[in-house]
């Protein structure tokens, strides 16, 4: 909930940064941390990055990583689209797994901004997994 010695707030985390770290201007620039040799080998809260839409939740990473993940419905025999709900740089690797049912589906084309799924069965509840 936030509160009490062991909530995670931002109160508790500015506190938690300040005391582990010298701030080398405000909250907005880079920082020095022990045992990194420059301020630039430090990575910021803010370039941690994550956001939801339709089409899923996805979360990107300092450095270039992202994944996007979704809760899907596959038409039964049918090639379904799934469009990430960001974009990737180039192609990711993609995961499916079965919520219920028999699995009989396969990627067939993977983009940098979505992928085809076919699905050579009943309609079918599925987990997808984007990383790169």
């Amino acid at each position: 909930n936030g509160t009490g010695a062991y909530g995670v707030n931002n109160d508790r985390l500015n506190f938690v940064l300040q005391s582990y770290a010298s701030l080398a201007g405000n909250q907005f620039t880079q920082f020095s941390v022990g045992g990194a040799t420059a301020a630039a080998h430090a990575v910021r809260l803010d370039q941690f990055q994550s956001g939801s839409n339709g089409n899923g939740a996805w979360t990107k990473m300092p450095g270039g990583g992202q994944w996007c993940r979704q809760n899907l419905t596959l038409a039964a025999n049918a090639t379904t689209t799934w469009t990430f709900p960001a974009g990737f740089t180039a192609p990711p690797a993609v995961f499916i797994t079965a919520i219920n049912g028999a699995f009989q589906c396969w990627l067939n084309g993977i983009g940098a901004n979505n992928c085809g799924i076919f699905n050579n069965g009943t309609a079918l509840n599925v987990n997808l997994l984007a990383v790169w």
